[in-house]
This record gives structure tokens, sequence and C-alpha cells, in this order.
């Protein structure tokens, strides 16, 4: 689960630290709302998708295939 860990251009790879919070992460939305959420389920649709929407729903209907997620559980 590390998305955003690629070599940079001069091949020096990066290393994730450990969440700060409790193994979570505080999310900023562009609503201005703020979430912790586990560093687990982070990428993890069923516990995240109604983060990410002004109904607060998670709308499965839009998710991409199971097989596509990027955390399989």
């Amino acid at each position: 689960m590390n998305p955003w860990l690629k070599p940079w251009p001069w091949n020096q790879q990066l290393k994730e630290s450990a969440p700060p919070h409790g193994q979570g992460y505080n999310l900023l939305f562009c609503d201005g709302h703020v979430t912790q959420v586990k560093r687990s389920d982070y990428l993890f649709p069923p516990r995240t998708a109604r983060n990410w929407n002004r109904d607060n729903q998670p709308h499965e209907e839009v998710w991409a295939p199971r097989n596509e997620w990027a955390v399989q559980r």
C-alpha cells in the first residue's frame, strides 16, 4: 500500500514513514472537513468512500471493479 512511493528521476528510493496519528492519517478535503483514516483503510473503498462525497454516501455504483482496487481484502 505505497502508491506514493515512486523512485525520483535520479533513482533515489523513498521510504514510507510511520503514520503520525495512531496508525492513521488526517485527510483534509476540499470542502474543509478533516477525517482521520487508518493506514490500512486509506485505499479500501468500503471503509472510506463516504468521505469523498458531498452527501456522505459511498455510491458503490461508481466504484471500479474490485479486482482493480489498490488494496485487496
